[in-house]
């Protein structure tokens, strides 16, 4: 239970963060 949250909250955490920011940036600028 410890090791699967730790491991999916960086995980997760990491991934849609700069992946979100990135992208709404873009849309963003395009728009």
């Amino acid at each position: 239970k410890y090791i699967s949250r730790v491991l999916t909250r960086p995980i997760a955490d990491t991934r849609p963060l700069p992946d979100t920011r990135a992208r709404n940036s873009d849309s963003s600028s395009s728009e």
